[in-house]
């Protein structure tokens, strides 16, 4: 039995929140074209990767360097600029040694 690659989780990195003692797991699954970055609170066990706060399309949040606010009634849930910009080099660098450009990369060719 084939697993299906859009259920597959890949852990990409664990960045700092804004707040201290928070971080995030950075997970992506979904397909090619349609890849989804996924957040988890690392204090709260509730997954393999921690609770989930948000979800994303990679397409929307791949140019978001000035941070983020996953959830904005929870002043723990955000992530700043460092947090980000960590974020997105480690999806850039799984994507590069996974072969998979990223959308803008796309649109400049």
């Amino acid at each position: 039995m084939h697993s299906n690659p859009a259920q597959q989780k890949h852990l990409i990195a664990t960045v700092p929140g804004t707040l201290p003692g928070v971080s995030f797991n950075v997970v992506l699954t979904g397909i090619e074209g349609k890849e989804l970055v996924e957040f988890f609170d690392t204090r709260h066990k509730h997954t393999e990767f921690g609770q989930f706060v948000s979800r994303y399309y990679l397409k929307t949040i791949q140019d978001c360097t000035d941070g983020l606010d996953l959830m904005g009634y929870e002043p723990s849930w955000k992530i700043g600029a460092e947090g980000m910009v960590m974020a997105l080099a480690a999806l850039k660098k799984w994507r590069y040694w996974n072969f998979l450009p990223m959308q803008h990369e796309l649109n400049a060719r």
